[in-house]
């Protein structure tokens, strides 16, 4: 009796020892599934009035779609660098007098007596903005032509998911700051009505050139440019120039910020009906199609494909996400790379990329336990995009 009892006992150890990591796997899989259903429903609650701000950005129409036949990236990176630790940053006399003005008085927009100051400190005819001229014959940017992110994303057909992500995630950016500064300079050189009026077009095409580019970044950047341009305008007593206000402002701002999160949508459900033909770029969609291709469920095709015995199926999934942004990719006509990253897994050779030793390859092929990690990481790269509504 005693050795039956004790056979019994420890067949269910051992029962529960080999279920345990399976269970376990269960519970963790659909705790970060849950996660990321909770934020599309959140999102989902939001889109009536997400609908409203965007009819009240058409009704404004602060930016234009425009053509795509005359990229600036090649001027702008000859007077500002790219935010990468391989480059160095210009330290020519104006880019040295330029950042210790705005050092001096970093206060110049709220501050009456730095403001003051700032304006009429010697140093602003002393700093070269010559080239913000040049930039009227522009009409977008794109720094993807360019080193060294053109040779960086070439690799990005032969890179595993996880290195995907890692590569987009560490591209070089646009240094906006710095640009936002020589156009504040720009206008601050002026010394006729006539000038400061050119100075002032010159900014706002800046801000429409930042939005061009089709990143979340550049939407931000532009929308501060705008709202600097508002501060001048009303400064200098410029009549009859039309600005943006502060409301506007933050209605854009916060549709801009929710849109990564609309477009991932599709990764779970159908995107909504109502705001399909939203899907522009001058209504910042674009951005938020770059953001959710970068770090979206279709980069974690090594954790998810192909489907193993007793693995979840996210066939469907994955190809209505791959749909979807490629209709939204062809809808923003930007970002030519960004169509790699929503191809199909193809199975060729892949390189060790930057993401290698953060999630070793043999990971990435162990049953259940890769899709926890998949989850894990799909769950994290979906950030609060609701947080300006919530703020309301």
């Amino acid at each position: 009796m005693k050795r039956a009892f004790a056979w019994l006992f420890s067949s269910l150890a051992l029962i529960f020892l080999a279920a345990f990591p399976f269970g376990s796997w269960l519970f963790r899989t659909a705790v970060y599934q849950s996660r990321i259903e909770a934020s599309a429903a959140n999102i989902e609650s939001l889109v009536p009035r997400i609908e409203a701000d965007l009819k009240a950005i058409a009704a404004r129409n602060p930016f234009e779609n425009g053509t795509r036949l005359r990229n600036a990236a090649p001027l702008i990176l000859q007077h500002v660098a790219l935010l990468d630790d391989s480059i160095p940053r210009f330290s020519t006399p104006s880019h040295q007098l330029l950042r210790g003005l705005f050092d001096q008085y970093p206060r110049w927009t709220s501050d009456p007596e730095q403001s003051d100051a700032f304006l009429k400190s010697p140093d602003i005819a002393k700093i070269e903005t010559a080239f913000m001229a040049e930039l009227e014959s522009f009409d977008h940017i794109n720094i993807a032509t360019e080193e060294p992110l053109k040779s960086r994303l070439a690799q990005i057909p032969r890179l595993g998911s996880f290195d995907r992500i890692a590569l987009s995630a560490s591209l070089p950016a646009l240094d906006t700051i710095e640009l936002m500064k020589f156009a504040t300079v720009h206008v601050a050189q002026a010394v006729t009505d006539k000038d400061r009026r050119l100075a002032l077009g010159r900014m706002h095409k800046l801000a429409m050139l930042f939005q061009s580019d089709g990143t979340l970044l550049g939407q931000m950047a532009a929308l501060g440019m705008l709202g600097r341009e508002r501060w001048l305008v009303e400064r200098y007593g410029v009549k009859d120039w039309p600005t943006f206000t502060a409301d506007e402002l933050a209605t854009i701002r916060r549709v801009s910020w929710v849109w990564p999160g609309l477009i991932r949508l599709a990764e779970s459900r159908e995107f909504p009906k109502s705001l399909t033909p939203f899907i522009e770029r001058r209504f910042g969609a674009c951005a938020g199609v770059t953001e959710a291709t970068i770090v979206g469920l279709d980069q974690l095709f090594d954790f998810f494909e192909p489907k193993m015995p007793l693995e979840g199926d996210f066939t469907v999934e994955f190809r209505r996400s791959r749909e979807f942004k490629r209709f939204a990719l062809e809808k923003c006509d930007h970002r030519e790379w960004l169509s790699l990253l929503v191809a199909p897994n193809d199975g060729i050779e892949r390189l060790a990329g930057p993401g290698a030793e953060t999630v070793p390859p043999w990971l990435r092929r162990i049953p259940y336990l890769r899709r926890v990690v998949g989850m894990l990481v799909n769950s994290i790269a979906v950030p609060d995009s609701t947080k300006l509504y919530k703020a309301e």
